[in-house]
């Protein structure tokens, strides 16, 4: 509901239990931009470690099966063919 065909709904959304507002991203060409550190797990994290972070905050509340991730991951890569690979950015 938030990546609508892998776009945006713009604005953003609140990170549950806390007063932080997240930009919603465009998740065309975002595959490109992974592995790269994310504060809040304060570590380089994988597109698939990210997908379960947003899913777990934003939607299931729980961790997805590995099927499902890998899935998912595959998904999100499509979206980046032919996009500019920014690793880290």
């Amino acid at each position: 509901s938030c990546h609508p065909n892998g776009g945006t709904t713009g604005g953003e959304t609140q990170l549950p239990m806390t007063s932080y507002m997240v930009p919603i991203p465009d998740l065309r060409g975002a595959a490109g931009t992974f592995p790269k550190f994310k504060v809040p797990n304060n570590r380089v994290i994988t597109l698939e470690e990210m997908d379960t972070n947003c899913l777990r905050m934003f939607v299931l509340g729980d961790y997805i099966s590995d099927e499902d991730s890998n899935a998912l991951a595959m998904y999100v890569t499509s979206l980046s063919k032919g996009q500019t690979i920014e690793v880290g950015k």
